[in-house]
């Protein structure tokens, strides 16, 4: 398979307003931007014919987001963010679909997101993000606070991650069951800073949601738990680390049952059969932080029965070392990060064969203007195999480059 691209935003049209209240005392501002993107994008394959591309041939954005400003401590977002497309790259084809479903579909992002003080408020679209092994990248429409008084910290999401579609081989529809996710964590400290926290994501397919069993789609239900620690040691020095644990059942409906006292002790939490896994993971991190440049180092390992419910997609059964670094130039209008890792895999002896790779990008963003920047992008990504045979050993580096460039126009 041979497949080239081209990506590239055509339109882009920027709004801001300002309107203030004539009470001095208690006034009201809003303030927002309207954007309009058009991308375009092409591939070419060769005996490949069932080649899903990873970009819509033509996708055309309205991105639209406002704040209301009432007096110092009260804030309204909403943003209005749609796409022409049916559904993003890793969920089903869909059917027609109604205002509800169109509202509701994750490629979109429609919310009211109300701030207070210490009190902050999900309604819509809204992607929960509290560790890297727990939940960061599942968008879902439902409900969420966060409330931060002082150092207490609690959070609590709700909502749909995934809704039902009827599978139908004529159209090409895989069909999936409606999906659920619930996320809350407890702890001490500040959201975005030093903290400890304990937290907790549980996703669950109803069974009962579709008529037609979803082709190639077993019922899934995981719960996620980890004790999560940030520390500032002295002024500039960061740690932070996690451990978790997950139990995962990949299919509901397989009727072989486990019979275990420790087992069935949680029965209340989450339905475990023949098909469920239970393993662990753990990532720590330490890194130096200063204004103009930054530099640390990553440890991870994922258990091969390890699933964080509330990301899509992660790789099992392997172990990261990563150095990273960043730092600012030119009265800090362009800035360069770097990051430079070795992934091995089969680290519990799972598979026949290991691997290992070496992974490492650069990127560096610089803005020329008020209305032009330019992004760059080099990555490189190595890969062998432990075979000593020439004939079955694999040896593979791929690079990539990418460069992008904005231009906005603004209309006050």
């Amino acid at each position: 398979m041979r497949a080239s691209n081209y990506i590239s935003p055509l339109i882009l049209i920027l709004i801001n307003s300002y309107i203030f209240a004539q009470e001095k005392e208690n006034p009201i501002t809003i303030s927002g931007n309207i954007g309009l993107f058009f991308d375009t994008y092409n591939f070419s394959e060769e005996n490949y014919s069932t080649f899903r591309p990873k970009y819509p041939e033509n996708e055309l954005r309205l991105n639209a987001n406002a704040t209301i400003q009432i007096g110092e401590y009260l804030s309204i977002p909403f943003g209005i963010n749609i796409s022409n497309q049916k559904t993003l790259y890793n969920l089903p084809s869909l059917p027609e679909e109604n205002l509800i479903d169109f509202i509701q579909n994750p490629k979109n992002d429609i919310s009211i997101n109300p701030e207070y003080k210490w009190v902050k408020g999900f309604l819509g679209s809204q992607t929960p993000n509290y560790s890297p092994l727990t939940t960061g990248d599942a968008p879902i429409f439902g409900i969420g606070i966060d409330l931060n008084p002082g150092k207490f910290i609690f959070s609590a999401n709700y909502g749909l991650s995934q809704r039902a579609i009827e599978s139908d081989s004529f159209f090409n529809i895989v069909g999936a069951y409606k999906q659920k996710v619930l996320a809350t964590r407890i702890g001490y400290g500040k959201i975005d800073g030093p903290k400890f926290t304990l937290n907790f994501v549980k996703i669950k397919d109803d069974i009962n949601s579709v008529i037609n069993t979803p082709l190639y789609d077993d019922p899934i239900e995981g719960i996620t738990i980890s004790p999560l620690l940030e520390l500032k040691i002295k002024e500039k020095i960061v740690f932070k680390t996690e451990t978790a644990a997950s139990i995962f059942t990949s299919n509901l409906n397989n009727t072989f049952t486990l019979n275990d006292n420790t087992i069935d002790s949680f029965s209340d939490f989450i339905t475990i059969n023949a098909s469920s896994k239970a393993d662990i993971s753990h990532i720590s991190s330490i890194e130096w932080i200063s204004k103009k440049f930054t530099v640390g180092g990553e440890v991870k390992y994922i258990g091969p029965g390890f699933v964080p419910v509330g990301y899509r997609n992660i790789e099992k059964d392997i172990i990261d070392y990563k150095i990273k670094s960043s730092f600012k130039l030119f009265k800090d209008k362009t800035s360069i990060n770097g990051m430079f890792g070795v992934r091995k895999n089969n680290v519990q002896n799972t598979n026949l064969q290991s691997t290992k790779r070496v992974i490492s990008n650069v990127n560096v963003f610089s803005q020329i203007s008020e209305a032009f920047s330019i992004n760059a992008t080099y990555s490189n990504f190595g890969f062998n195999n432990n075979e000593i045979n020439n004939v079955i050993r694999v040896e593979m580096i791929n690079n990539s480059f990418e460069v992008s460039s904005y231009e906005h126009i603004i209309l006050v």
